[in-house]
């Protein structure tokens, strides 16, 4: 085993809040994989001005 196959792939989730006409970091959400990252960002674009993953 090399060492590539030993790391592991993390995943965070970003949400902004627009705030006074500028955007803020909201709370940071993990994800253990690309297909949950992208299901957490999704249902998170409804309650927020904008997603990061």
């Amino acid at each position: 085993m090399s060492v590539a196959d030993k790391t592991a792939e993390k995943f965070i989730i970003m949400p902004y809040r627009k705030a006074k006409a500028k955007l803020t970091l909201g709370e940071m959400c993990p994800a253990f994989s690309e297909t949950g990252a992208i299901k957490i960002a999704t249902s998170m674009s409804e309650r927020f001005a904008g997603v990061a993953a």
